[in-house]
């Protein structure tokens, strides 16, 4: 009897000893937002208290598989994943209100920019450069700020990616945790490749996407792989960016077959094959997924259970992560600074936004706000941060100094324009900016534009400008058409983050036919003018202010035989204000132009305020009005709206606005209209339905109006 308890016992004690000493390894594939997948199956581990020893990732993969090594559990990164807007990280575009003000003015009318070098035009070596998603993991991995080696988290990690040259899988074991996860997730042709150590690395689907044999070298007894690749029958049914991983990865297919045998629990369904890698919007039913697909394994899942090693497991993790509040408001000591990638732009732009004098103390908020104002500058693709002690690191990667652009706009009313610029820029603190601009349409443009500036969030110094522009308009039933020669001299400051302003002169050439007549005349004029613009986006924007003064004032410092004589001042203020958890936006817009002239020329009728459309430069805009239909010397308008933000894409708006102006009798006019627009903001630019009354006779008008030019 003796012998069968002792026997019994040391079975007993073997199970024991094996149960604690066997090392469980867990393998995430790559897939875009099919990834969410993932979370669901830890928390079937979690709930089953399964302890993970070791974490190997991919793509998405490596985004859940490092943020649960470092410390966050399954719940945290439900709440993540169905809380981030993957819309806008994916946007590259920089915070406007962090945009200098000559950016906003010029930069937004342009759906496309291709930078060129030397005459040749560089094709871009991804659409996105993924600036956002970068900062979104530097967030959420302070915490790991200062681990550069992997093996030191609570879980040790390795994420896999691919050496863009020769095309094969590496594994990091060390690094900047949020660059190396940012290389991981870099697909070829959607992102651009990240830069490490000198080599340029893409996602590791291209060689290794389901890192099973990755996890059992790290030490790993038994692999958990969760495996959510494309299956054949699959492909047929695969969208455009699907399509696109899938020939980018034959290499990462075959080896995915490989992997799935080393698997000891191998977890995966067909039916991923109904989720794209694109659906970063259904977190949530994919998360379900991932749980319902685990639980189909629960027997094998207990067998895996050790709750006091999961226990261990999830005090060290509580206390490694602990860091991100008890950080987050921390002063982090900077000793010395070391700047990485420049070779145009002078250190004293990224000093400058710093500044701080070293040794200095920084709070994580200050140095995510000093980075979004660097990248905000609109001179570089990417802007990294890392901490190596008391070192700061920042490395950059510089935009092209020159560039084409693009853009276009189709109004039901005015037709279809194309819009062409090129840019050429000096980076210095003593710079240049040279701008050509052209409209192709039946009303064409052309301009040139050399600016001198010095200094670099606050640049003062002075711009030239020659500009032409035809026009034409029918007032008094009598077609015009107008051709004005412009010269413009500009002194002031130019470009600050919110506001600028200045003096200029001016003299104008202007033509005008009418009555098959032509009639030339002449003005040389004064102005001052003074912006300011904090409104968070180019489009359907949701807070914010925006101010324009500008005065005109003529004068006769060159006796031309031919003068007109007008004098024009313009205001214009936009207010947007978050209402109802920001779920609705009011919005007060006030507009008045006021025209004094000494002379009765013909010619004046060019400086007369134009009324009426929607989203329309060329007019001043008014719910209720065609294009043109009220053509004054002065008015002045007030709108109130609400605008509801249906989606990240599709918002609702409704406006009623008053006018008051002169008609051609010199006699004061009231107006009142109202309409509702739909508006969607395409990848290209907005495209704006709007239906409104009509403030002149009975009835309706609706426009249309698709452009990228605002």
């Amino acid at each position: 009897m003796k012998k069968v308890l002792l026997l019994i016992l040391l079975i007993f004690s073997i199970n024991i000893y094996s149960n604690e000493d066997k090392k469980i390894g867990l393998s995430l594939a790559g897939g875009g937002g099919k990834g969410f997948f993932h979370v669901g199956v830890l928390k079937v581990l979690e709930e089953e208290k399964v302890p993970i020893d070791y974490i190997a990732g991919n793509s998405i993969g490596s985004i859940i598989g490092s943020l649960y090594a470092i410390g966050y559990t399954a719940n945290d990164l439900e709440k993540i994943t169905t809380m981030i807007d993957w819309v806008t990280i994916f946007d590259d575009t920089p915070s406007r209100r962090e945009k200098p003000m000559d950016e906003k003015i010029f930069s937004d009318k342009y759906a496309f920019a291709l930078p060129y070098e030397k005459n040749k035009v560089r094709t871009p070596q991804g659409v996105f450069y993924g600036e956002k998603i970068y900062l979104t993991l530097k967030d959420l991995m302070w915490n790991a700020r200062y681990v550069k080696d992997f093996d030191e988290y609570p879980i040790p990690f390795r994420a896999i990616a691919t050496d863009l040259i020769s095309g094969n899988p590496v594994v990091f074991s060390k690094g900047d945790l949020a660059k190396t996860v940012h290389a991981s997730m870099a697909i070829p042709s959607i992102f651009v490749p990240v830069r490490i150590n000198g080599k340029l690395y893409c996602d590791g689907l291209v060689s290794r996407n389901f890192p099973v044999s990755d996890v059992k070298k790290m030490g790993a007894d038994y692999v958990i792989g969760v495996n959510i690749s494309e299956q054949e029958e699959e492909i047929e049914n695969l969208s455009v960016l699907g399509i696109l991983n899938h020939i980018v990865s034959y290499r990462g297919f075959d080896s995915t077959k490989q992997e799935r045998k080393l698997a000891d629990l191998l977890i995966e369904t067909k039916e991923l094959k109904n989720y794209s890698p694109t659906d970063y919007s259904k977190a949530k039913e994919l998360i379900k997924l991932g749980e319902r697909i685990a639980r189909e394994h629960i027997e094998e899942i207990k067998k895996l259970s050790n709750p006091e090693k999961f226990e261990r497991l999830q005090k060290r993790k509580k206390e490694f992560l602990k860091q991100v509040e008890k950080n987050y408001r921390e002063l982090n000591f900077i000793s010395r600074v070391e700047i990485k990638g420049l070779k145009k732009i002078q250190p004293e732009l990224i000093y400058t936004i710093l500044f701080k004098k070293v040794p200095f103390y920084i709070t994580k908020e200050e140095m995510f706000e000093k980075i979004k104002k660097i990248y905000a500058t609109q001179q570089f693709d990417k802007v990294y941060f890392e901490f190596e002690g008391e070192k700061l690191i920042i490395e950059v990667e510089e935009r092209a100094a020159n560039y084409l652009r693009v853009g276009f706009a189709i109004n039901s009313y005015t037709g279809t324009k194309l819009f062409l610029s090129t840019d050429i820029n000096n980076f210095n603190l003593k710079g240049y900016k040279t701008v050509i601009e052209s409209e192709i349409s039946d009303t064409p443009m052309v301009s040139l534009a050399h600016s001198f500036f010095y200094g670099i969030r606050n640049k003062y110094g002075m711009r030239a400008k020659f500009k032409y522009k035809a026009n034409k308009f029918v007032y008094k039933n009598e077609r015009y058409r107008t051709g004005l020669y412009n010269f413009d001299n500009f002194i002031g400051t130019i470009s600050t983050p919110y506001l600028d302003g200045g003096i200029g002169l001016g003299v104008d050439f202007l033509k005008t036919e009418y009555s098959n007549k032509n009639s030339e005349f002449d003005s040389s004029y004064f102005y001052y003018i003074f912006r300011y613009d904090d409104l968070d986006k180019d489009n359907y924007p949701e807070k914010g202010q925006q101010l324009v003064l500008k005065n005109r004032l003529n004068i006769d410092i060159f006796n031309f035989e031919k003068n007109t004589k007008p004098n024009k001042f313009e205001f214009k203020y936009k207010n947007y204000i978050p209402i109802f958890k920001e779920k609705l936006t009011l919005i007060n817009e006030y507009f008045y132009d006021n025209l004094k002239m000494e002379t009765n020329n013909i010619g004046d009728i060019h400086y007369y305020s134009r009324v009426g459309s929607i989203k329309d430069k060329e007019n001043l805009e008014f719910y209720g009005l065609r294009k043109d239909a009220v053509i004054t010397d002065s008015i002045n308008i007030y709108r109130i709206g609400l605008q509801k933000k249906l989606n990240n894409l599709t918002y609702l708006i409704g406006k009623i606005n008053f006018g008051n102006y002169k008609d051609e009798n010199s006699q004061n006019k009231f107006i009142r209209g109202y309409g509702l627009t739909l508006g969607y903001k395409s990848i290209i630019g907005p495209l704006n339905v709007s239906i409104t009354n009509n403030a002149l006779v009975s009835g309706s008008l609706i426009q249309f109006n698709f452009r990228f030019e605002i």
